[in-house]
This record gives C-alpha cells, sequence and structure tokens, in this order.
C-alpha cells in the first residue's frame, strides 16, 4: 500500500478495507484437513523408508568388514 505515508496498523487496516470494498483481491485457496493429513503420512512413509534404506547399508558394511559380502534384493 504505497499510497499512504505512514504504515500504521490504523493505514494498514484502512487500506485493506480499500481493497476489499474495491474487490482487488482474489480468494486464497486453503488445503483441506484431509490433505494436509495424506501430506504428513506420506512424508512420514518416505522417512521411514529412507531410514530402512541407512540401516540395510550400514548392516551390509559392517558385514562387508568381515568379508561377508550381502546380495542385494530386487
Amino acid at each position: 500500500m504505497p499510497a499512504f505515508r505512514k504504515e500504521t496498523d490504523k493505514t494498514d487496516a484502512r487500506g485493506i478495507a480499500q481493497i476489499l470494498r474495491a474487490g482487488w483481491y482474489n480468494p486464497a485457496h486453503m488445503k483441506s484437513s484431509e490433505s494436509h493429513e495424506v501430506k504428513a503420512l506420506l512424508a512420514d512413509r518416505k522417512a521411514i523408508l529412507n531410514r530402512c534404506i541407512d540401516l540395510e547399508n550400514e548392516i551390509r558394511g559392517l558385514f562387508k568388514t568381515f568379508g561377508i559380502r550381502l546380495l542385494r534384493e530386487a
């Protein structure tokens, strides 16, 4: 709101009110709580899979120090 000289809460509120009255805004899209839940579950799944891969590689490395080679599963 560059038309106002001082930026205070009062002038900000006045500017926002003018924008709303004039219709110069687009409503923001809000994701559903279900969408947030799915995103969180997918992130958790990815973290668990990455941890499994890390553990598998750690075990493989430990066995390798003793000359034991593990086959990779497809």
